[in-house]
Order: C-alpha cells, then sequence, then structure tokens
C-alpha cells in the first residue's frame, strides 16, 4: 500500500470528524434536531470516501478496502463512552447521531448496523463483481445511501401516516412514518431509471416492479436503526435475482 492511500485515510477521518462535530454543534445548541445531524453523518460517511476517491490516484484491492473499513470502525470507537466523557470535542461529535429516543444503545446500534451493512455488502460486492456488473452493487448501496438517507428527515417534517417498529435489546416500539418510507421507494426507482443502460428492457422493468417495493418494505420491517442491511441485502439479492435469470 503507497502513501496515497494513508493520505486518503487520514484526510476521509479528519473530513469525518468536522462534519461530526460542527453538527454535533448544531445538535447541542438545537439549531437543528438530532434527526438532522445524524443524517448529515450519513452522508458524510456514505459520500465523502468517494469523493475524495477523486483526489486520490488509489488501486483498490480487497485488502485495501478490508482496512478502509477497519478504520471506519476505530472512527467510531472515540465516541464511546470513556473517550466521549474525557474529551469534550468527542462528546460534541457524538451528539450529532446521539437521539434521546436511542439512548442507551445509540452507539451500539450505531455500530451493529454499520457492521451488518458491510457483511451484507461482501457477498452483493463479490457476486457483481465475478459478473461484471459492479455497477448493480452501486445501485443497491445508494437506494439505502439515499433512500434511507432522506426517510428520517422527511417524515420528521412531513410524516403524518405513522408506524410502530421493533428494535435490538430492547422491547420498545419507535415510529417510522410512510412518507419517509417512500423516499426509499422514489429513490429506487430514481436509481434504477439512471442505472437503465445496465439491464436489458425486460430487466428493468422487472426491476422497476419488483426492487423499489421490495426495498421499501424491507425498510419499513427492519428493527429500528438497522435499516441499511436490509435494504442493501434485498435490493442486491433482487437484482442478482434479475440479471441472473431475466
Amino acid at each position: 500500500m503507497d502513501s496515497s492511500f494513508w493520505l486518503f485515510q487520514l484526510c476521509k477521518f479528519v473530513c469525518l470528524g468536522l462534519v461530526a462535530y460542527f453538527s454535533g454543534l448544531l445538535a447541542e445548541k438545537r439549531i437543528l434536531k438530532v434527526n438532522y445531524t445524524r443524517k448529515i453523518n450519513h452522508f458524510a460517511i456514505s459520500f465523502l470516501p468517494e469523493l475524495l476517491l477523486i483526489l486520490f490516484t488509489i488501486q483498490q484491492s480487497h485488502f485495501k478496502i478490508v482496512i478502509s473499513t477497519v478504520i471506519t470502525v476505530l472512527y467510531f470507537v472515540l465516541f464511546t463512552k470513556p473517550v466521549r466523557n474525557r474529551y469534550s470535542i468527542f462528546k460534541t461529535m457524538f451528539a450529532a447521531i446521539d437521539r434521546p429516543e436511542d439512548r442507551p444503545h445509540t452507539l451500539r446500534w450505531f455500530m451493529v448496523q454499520y457492521v451488518l451493512a458491510i457483511l451484507v455488502m461482501i457477498p452483493v460486492y463479490i457476486y457483481f463483481s465475478a459478473i461484471g456488473k459492479i455497477s448493480l452493487m452501486y445501485i443497491a448501496l445508494f437506494i439505502n445511501n439515499i433512500g434511507d438517507g432522506l426517510a428520517e428527515p422527511i417524515g420528521v417534517k412531513f410524516g403524518r401516516h405513522k408506524y410502530l417498529t421493533t428494535a435490538i435489546f430492547t422491547r420498545k416500539k419507535y415510529i417510522r412514518t410512510l412518507e419517509g418510507s417512500i423516499c426509499v421507494f422514489i429513490s429506487a426507482i430514481i436509481l434504477l431509471v439512471l442505472g437503465h443502460h445496465i439491464f436489458s428492457p425486460m430487466q428493468l422493468t422487472i426491476a422497476l416492479l419488483t426492487v423499489p417495493l421490495g426495498a421499501t418494505i424491507a425498510e419499513a420491517k427492519s428493527p429500528h436503526t438497522m435499516d441499511a442491511p436490509f435494504i442493501i441485502g434485498v435490493s442486491g439479492l433482487l437484482l442478482g435475482l434479475i440479471v441472473n435469470f431475466f
């Protein structure tokens, strides 16, 4: 691994930290609801690394992807209670994702979702790489990153039709909205249309009929804060079946 890889990792770490700190300040000062600052960090984790890659010439490999994932997990260690209680900067960063209704499971849920999402993405990545259609993995990934990223702020601002969902480590019920879930549905349609050149006409038709609905149901039925592995997994599975059998 050359120096550009490590410089990229350093820049990613610093940029994510800056986003978390300044959005945390907005949450602490009650300028923005934590529901919004949390999604700011969701988009940062999802898209900042891809944007930074434009600035760096890096030959990707499976090993580098693993190292990059481990470094991102280590980033979350900064939010653990002993660290954030000792250093106020990390307490502010943590405030950006710490929804009151999620306590005391905030960080546990955040890390579990990230790790599960990675575990789901690995077979999706391997399969689509093997058949030469890696773009399909990005469609599944962006359905989650964009659709789920918009679901909460849209639901908080415009949600009127509420329903309950479960969560791990607790019996407490949590609220979702149909308006938020529809974001996943619309995002899936837009991404499939933008990627229409990847499919045959029949494949695109079947994808439009199944993937948006499947991803939306996955988001609706997944436990609270555990949307990502379900959305990516269901979207990836459906896309894999479509290109394989049609």
